[in-house]
């Protein structure tokens, strides 16, 4: 669950293992979801980026948030600023 602190900036912590894909979304129902094509990812050293997977030799990417080249598994600060449309995860 994410908790507003600021007007449309919502915060919280994760638990991420190694096989991770997630998204946000704004209410109950599909069709609500905040992907990681409507944010800038912020992740100092490429531990979180836009998940995805292998097709063939093909790298095909997905809306959902995933795994970085340099992802550890671990607790993950989550920020998402509406207001600048930016996710920032930050490694505790």
């Amino acid at each position: 669950m994410l908790c507003e602190d600021r007007d449309r900036v919502y915060e919280t912590n994760l638990l991420l293992n190694n096989d991770f894909m997630f998204r946000f979304y704004k209410r109950k129902g599909w069709n609500n979801e905040i992907t990681s094509f409507d944010v800038t990812i912020v992740s100092e050293g490429d531990l979180i980026a836009r998940g995805g997977y292998w097709d063939g030799d093909q790298w095909k990417e997905t809306e959902n948030f995933g795994p970085g080249n340099n992802f550890r598994a671990g607790i993950y600060h989550v920020k998402l600023d509406m207001n600048t449309n930016t996710c920032t995860f930050t490694k505790r």
